[in-house]
């Protein structure tokens, strides 16, 4: 499956961090009353791993690994957040200076991140597994869990958001 594909098939329904099955959306910049756990972001990554590995296969390839990086920042950057599905979907929105979409230069950029990230969590096999899948997802949280309470609010959650949409923290 190419990343056309993908695309269509996260719109059509699939990849749960779109956003295509969220509630309702947080105001542009508004993160004061969210807040997301670390079992939420569990949660999402078993929710999330059967759609990434969209061979069916049982375990996510690079190719599945850097195509997914490309449609989350894409996908979060038109809708204008991010969306982690737990027991309900959570929305958090994007900081304005985002960008609107993913450029050619950024998308290569993004691309060569996931394929170096790709090996920090595939096994001695180079797959990974929804183990791994699972460690992997709660990379990006820990990053943004500043203060190391298992809960991101407000510029964490900032700081989580950027990072799944590949958006530089400093607006450039």
């Amino acid at each position: 499956m190419n990343v056309k594909q993908l695309i269509f098939f996260t719109v059509a329904g699939g990849l749960s961090l779109s956003a295509v099955k969220a509630a309702d959306a947080l105001t542009e910049d508004r993160t004061d009353d969210v807040l997301l756990t670390r079992q939420d972001v569990a949660q999402d990554a078993q929710h999330s791993f059967e759609e990434v590995d969209t061979d069916r296969n049982g375990v996510i390839d690079i190719d599945e690994y850097a195509a997914q990086a490309y449609v989350q920042a894409e996908l979060a950057r038109l809708n204008r957040y991010v969306t982690v599905e737990s027991n309900e979907a959570m929305r958090i929105a994007l900081p304005s200076y985002a960008p609107e979409s993913v450029t050619l230069q950024e998308r290569s950029r993004i691309s060569a991140i996931a394929r170096r990230q790709y090996y920090e969590f595939a096994g001695a096999d180079a797959e990974i597994d929804p183990g791994e899948w699972a460690m992997a997802s709660q990379a990006a949280f820990s990053k943004a869990d500043r203060n190391d309470d298992g809960r991101l609010r407000r510029d964490e959650l900032t700081i989580y958001a950027n990072d799944i949409a590949a958006v530089r923290s400093s607006g450039a």
